[in-house]
């Protein structure tokens, strides 16, 4: 999980740069200081990479996301973060259901019992719904509180986590849009980064009077250069 390689880089980190290996020593120090620019100060940092980690069945607020949340920022430190995302988890899952919480009532006649002359499948998922709805009504617990409280998902290869909330979506309607949309948020920005650079490369200081026609044009041909050919493929 995210969290769980977050702490061990840092504990390597720490003892590559306490270490007396004159190889890697500065290496690991130019790494450290990237560390602490990433994930040093919690404070800094958007919380929503942490609600991402709640949002994962397989971590929630289990010891698999608490223990390395610990080992990294220290135990009082660590609590004061844990606290911290709690309320802007909560928080955020309030203006959820205050935007959505009439989605799903859209539509909700009243539903009249099939009659007995009707087929006996159609009269039986009558009364399964029904019973379904007036337990949920008698649970008193909101969505979050009953997405925390279930188990965590088992880790395996091949789990999809869009593909578990599209499949729980009837069961946590509000939190699987909430889940949508925090959980499409690209947690590296290299891309961006590494489009900037491209243009960079293109319009330096003896190449800044060129028209933003021709800069696209450059940017597009060196893509396509770059791209494997259909010969190269086959």
């Amino acid at each position: 999980m995210l969290f769980q390689n977050v702490a061990a880089i840092n504990e390597l980190l720490a003892r590559f740069c306490d270490g007396d290996d004159n190889t890697f020593k500065p290496v690991a120090i130019k790494l450290k200081e990237k560390y602490i620019k990433y994930w040093g100060d919690p404070e800094e940092m958007n919380m929503l990479i942490f609600v991402a980690a709640i949002l994962d069945p397989r971590t929630k607020q289990s010891e698999r996301l608490k223990i390395p949340v610990l080992l990294t920022y220290g135990e009082t430190r660590g609590e004061q973060v844990l606290e911290k995302v709690n309320q802007t988890l909560h928080s955020l899952f309030k203006e959820y259901k205050c935007l959505y919480e009439q989605v799903g009532s859209e539509g909700d006649g009243s539903e009249t019992e099939p009659s007995c002359s009707e087929s006996s499948f159609k009269h039986y998922l009558y009364l399964y719904q029904k019973e379904r709805k007036a337990a949920a009504a008698a649970d008193v617990r909101t969505e979050l509180e009953k997405y925390i409280s279930q188990e965590v998902e088992w880790q395996y290869s091949g789990f999809d986590i869009l593909t578990w909330w599209k499949y729980k979506t009837h069961e946590f309607p509000i939190l699987s849009r909430m889940a949508r949309d925090i959980l499409a948020i690209h947690m590296s920005t290299v891309s961006c980064e590494s489009a900037f650079s491209t243009g960079g490369c293109v319009l330096h200081d003896f190449r800044s009077s060129l028209p933003p026609l021709v800069v696209r044009s450059l940017i597009c041909a060196h893509d396509w250069v770059r791209q494997p050919s259909n010969d190269a493929k086959s």
